[in-house]
């Protein structure tokens, strides 16, 4: 018999599989996991788990050699609703109160940034980030139609992966000093789909078919599809300025500055990246960061974690448990937002106030 508790924070798969195969000399060996969910999904504990879920839909043969019990909110509850919370906690009310739990979602409702603890540890629920920058449903709440009006200044940021992984980028249309509407578009080598974990090939097959992502031939970045895709878009739009983080740009850069597009710089320090991150916050929790919904972003928005140093300055980044959940839109846009605040909008009224009498 073996008890593993906590099973889905172990990442180390070898602590696992060793008593796995050191049942074989056994005729009636015993392996239980006790765990609540986890911030990663790179686990032995999830492989098993997605092969027992599919056992249940009838999608693996069942070979009567598992039995589980799966205590979790169902997809469409409301996390906040005390009425769901039963689903998650068999015993509350009993060893665990409902007054604790209406603490810990009354911290959640007003702390983003515990938000991710509650889902993961209250309702069992799997998420990639130990502590959510921004609850998902602010952005989901600001997707709308693109405006018929044309923008009053457009600002473009891309994110390029080493070779093999995704590449975001993000055109960023201000419409007022508060009205922003953002489009995303990302590429990946085709082959690299292949690399992508199972638990997320329903994500990517989403976005592929939305056409928010492109797959390009071959296994490595198609630096020329970016490139027209950039173009395209600046002889579509007035753009001011084309952010670009400089790890594995130079080659694209120099095509794009040879052509006369306004490129910039965007370094990924705190120092430069923590008040567009702050002014992207505010933007999204204010609604006005608006888009076309698609779920694609709202996964991404969903894997970002924040930090914060001594200072008090922030970075965007990834939950590094989880290596396969992407942040690259998010940071596409958090770079979009440097080059917004660099250049001050100016509406009719050049900055002064109107009386109305």
């Amino acid at each position: 018999v073996a008890i593993i508790d906590e099973a889905a924070q172990i990442i180390e798969r070898s602590s696992i599989e060793v008593l796995h195969s050191g049942m074989g000399a056994r005729k009636n060996p015993l392996r239980l996991y006790l765990t609540t969910a986890s911030f990663t999904r790179e686990t032995k504990f999830f492989e098993d788990l997605q092969h027992f879920r599919a056992v249940l839909r009838g999608a693996a043969e069942d070979t009567y050699k598992w039995f589980g019990l799966l205590y979790s909110i169902d997809p469409g509850d409301e996390w906040s609703n005390p009425a769901v919370w039963g689903k998650a906690n068999p015993m509350l009310g009993i060893s665990v109160t409902t007054e604790h739990i209406q603490h810990m979602a009354d911290e959640a409702a007003s702390k983003p940034a515990s938000l991710n603890e509650f889902l993961c540890k209250q309702l069992n629920i799997y998420v990639s980030a130990n502590t959510a920058w921004i609850d998902r449903r602010w952005w989901d709440e600001s997707a709308r139609p693109m405006p018929t009006d044309p923008p009053e200044s457009t600002f473009m940021a891309f994110d390029l992966a080493h070779s093999r992984d995704l590449n975001a980028i993000c055109t960023l249309h201000r419409y007022d000093e508060d009205d922003f509407q953002a489009e995303f578009q990302f590429f990946l080598p085709e082959e690299s789909l292949d690399l992508v974990p199972n638990h997320y090939r329903s994500i990517y097959a989403e976005a592929v078919r939305s056409g928010i992502l492109k797959l390009t031939q071959g296994n490595v970045t198609d630096m020329v599809e970016i490139e027209q895709y950039i173009s395209n878009q600046c002889k579509k739009y007035e753009v001011k300025e084309i952010g670009f983080d400089p790890y594995n740009a130079a080659g694209l850069v120099a095509n794009l500055f040879g052509n006369g597009l306004p490129v910039k710089k965007v370094g990924q320090g705190m120092a430069v990246l923590s008040n567009p991150s702050k002014s992207t916050e505010q933007a999204i929790l204010k609604r006005n960061i608006h888009h076309d919904g698609n779920p694609f972003l709202g996964w991404q928005l969903g894997n970002c974690e924040i930090y914060t140093d001594v200072n008090g300055n922030v970075k965007i980044r990834k939950n590094e448990a989880d290596p396969s959940a992407k942040v690259d839109g998010i940071i596409a846009l958090i770079m979009a937002m440097h080059c917004h605040l660099d250049n001050a909008f100016v509406g009719e009224t050049f900055g002064f106030r109107t009386l109305e009498w």
